[in-house]
């Protein structure tokens, strides 16, 4: 991913955590701050990620799981505000079922 597509995603990523945050009632404080910045780049750490999935084999394949893994489980706590047990039940859902459908494309 080019610069300015990585900072447009950690931009978006921390206005929406903070936003969340602020709508189920949280005080703006350090701590909703720091979460915000750090799920931000967490994502976009991971964003960039995306050329290593066009890896040939199980590399590929198993790095693209672990993205989508990844990126459901903090979107899903951070924003939907969903408990760590269901995040990841989730995000092995998701990543499985994306990484059966790339293969079969």
């Amino acid at each position: 991913m080019a610069a300015p597509q990585l900072l447009i995603r950690w931009v978006l990523v921390a206005v929406l955590a903070i936003i969340t945050g602020l709508w189920r009632d949280e005080l703006f404080n350090r701590d909703l701050l720091a979460i915000a910045l750090l799920s931000a780049t967490a994502l976009t750490g991971i964003g960039a990620l995306h050329s290593l999935t066009k890896l040939p084999g199980l590399l590929g394949i198993g790095i693209g799981w672990l993205r989508q893994f990844l990126i459901l489980a903090i979107l899903s706590g951070v924003i939907a505000g969903f408990s760590l047990r269901r995040s990841i039940i989730m995000g092995i859902g998701y990543a499985t079922i994306m990484s059966i459908y790339h293969l079969l494309r």
